[in-house]
């Protein structure tokens, strides 16, 4: 009997654990069910909420749109609608049907350069050529339109008819420069103001630097008084046919890799003209005991040894010349910098010294028995002594010491 009980008990306990093997699963199953509903309704709620935020995006972006370009497409698209016509119409008058094709060669080729134009700005591409040939197709375009106007209703008509051709395109590339300055975020500057009315000229030179220097116009403006600027234009103007002369008459020396350059002295010259439709000429002034003329050339070569490697501007340094193929344009503060592969300038020897000091006493013989005069130049010490044109200069220099040493005896 205790046999049956025992198996009887382990029976009712196998059938129990099942039973709460059972109940625990579908237990895990009722959970499982229950997470995957709350996990699709989440899934749903996310849905609906990004196309709400969709709906909402889109709906901004066209009044954003709307709003940006609502007001400008009447004013572009109108004058760009009429101008077709017009083309339309004068190519029909002159190729018969195919002529309707003829917007698409003057009005639509500007258009496609304009829309190019707004998105290579947008990309940082250079853009001024393009604008250049915008405007170039977009004028051949209205001088058609206009020809066709004035053949059909007047001149006033093809006035109205040429204008009306390239206003939409002026308006299209005005909102093109206002929204590219808002994406750099541009800052309006102080302009020039009423100086546009009393200065036009001045202002308009000042918008230009401005574009070149990218300054405010209002710091390039030329505020200097009216002498001050006609001191200025003719100080300008002398200089320019001062150089334009001595580039005539210098003289050529050709490099055997095939380069030339000009050469000419630093001397005192004064402008004259020449028989030759009057043209400007240099004829050298012997200053003599002017000092200024040596300190300014000592200026001149201390600035050029001191600073080799930067241009100053105004022609003195070897950064500033003038290079066009092969030739080389040496100014006055240039005439003795070393030529390529030569070796740098050094103290003379005695032997030198020595032949100075007999070329000097040579010069001041000839220019007692008068066969020099008495302030030469380096050609005619040159010349008269066949010696070369370094010594020459030496030689000057030191006559010119001794008339100094005289004078202020």
């Amino acid at each position: 009997m205790s046999d049956l009980a025992d198996f009887a008990q382990a029976r009712e306990i196998r059938r129990n654990a099942a039973a709460d093997r059972r109940l625990a699963s579908e237990r895990q199953q009722r959970e499982q069910a229950r997470e995957d509903r709350e996990h699709k309704a989440q899934l749903r709620d996310k849905a609906s909420e990004t196309r709400r935020a969709r709906r909402a995006e889109f709906g901004q972006g066209c009044w954003r749109v709307l709003r940006d370009y609502g007001l400008w497409v009447p004013l572009i698209a109108a004058p760009a609608a009429m101008a077709w016509s017009a083309q339309a119409e004068q190519g029909i008058g002159l190729y018969g049907s195919i002529g309707q094709l003829l917007p698409v060669v003057t009005e639509s080729a500007a258009w496609v350069i304009s829309f190019e134009i707004a998105r290579r700005a947008g990309q940082g591409v250079a853009v001024g050529r393009a604008r250049v040939a915008m405007w170039t197709v977009a004028a051949s375009a209205a001088g058609l339109v206009f020809l066709h106007g004035l053949k059909v209703s007047g001149w006033i008509a093809g006035v109205v008819m040429a204008v009306v051709s390239v206003a939409g395109l002026a308006l299209h590339q005005i909102k093109i420069a206002m929204d590219a300055a808002a994406e750099r975020g541009e800052i309006r500057q102080r302009g020039l103001g009423m100086r546009w009315l009393w200065a036009p000229w001045r202002a308009a030179c000042a918008a230009r630097r401005a574009a070149v220097t990218g300054r405010p116009a209002i710091e390039v403006f030329d505020d200097r008084s009216r002498e001050d600027r006609k001191l200025a234009a003719d100080a300008d103007k002398r200089m320019r046919r001062i150089r334009r002369a001595a580039m005539r008459q210098a003289k050529g020396r050709v490099f055997p890799d095939g380069r030339v350059a000009l050469m000419y002295d630093s001397v005192t010259v004064e402008l004259a003209g020449s028989r030759w439709f009057r043209r400007a000429v240099l004829q050298p002034v012997e200053s003599g005991h002017d000092e200024w003329v040596d300190t300014v050339e000592d200026w001149l070569r201390n600035s050029a040894s001191s600073e080799p490697q930067s241009g100053s501007g105004t022609g003195s340094q070897l950064d500033d010349q003038h290079n066009s193929g092969n030739l080389t344009v040496l100014t006055p503060g240039d005439a003795r910098s070393p030529e390529p592969g030569s070796k740098p300038p050094q103290e003379l020897s005695a032997g030198e010294r020595a032949e100075d000091a007999r070329d000097l006493s040579r010069a001041r013989r000839l220019i007692e028995g008068g066969e020099l005069p008495a302030q030469p130049t380096v050609s005619d010490i040159q010349t008269k002594l066949r010696i070369q044109r370094q010594r020459a200069s030496r030689i000057r220099r030191l006559l010119n010491q001794d008339n100094r040493g005289q004078n202020a005896a």
